[in-house]
């Protein structure tokens, strides 16, 4: 059996029109890929996973997939545009 233990509201989340692609937890933190598809706008979000406080938030040019990497940085793939973002633990991009 199941039982829930928390239930997470994103604050900031449009919920008419955002909804997440993609998550990735590690090291106490959770990468999400969320995508508007009202304003066809993506982005990746950095969150504490004890509190899911937003660290950080960049936006993507396309649908994507994230991993953690060493010393709380990440990589993300962007699919429609063949590139992979090395970003840093503070969400600035290391390496492209």
């Amino acid at each position: 059996m199941i039982e829930f233990v928390t239930e997470w509201q994103l604050f900031g989340l449009n919920s008419k029109h955002e909804g997440i692609l993609n998550f990735t937890c590690a090291n106490g933190k959770i990468a999400l890929v969320i995508s508007n598809i009202h304003a066809f706008q993506r982005r990746i979000e950095l969150r504490l996973s004890t509190t899911f406080e937003r660290l950080w938030s960049t936006p993507l040019d396309a649908i994507a997939h994230c991993c953690s990497f060493n010393y709380d940085e990440w990589t993300v793939m962007e699919l429609l545009k063949p590139r992979i973002l090395h970003f840093s633990f503070n969400g600035k991009i290391r390496q492209e």
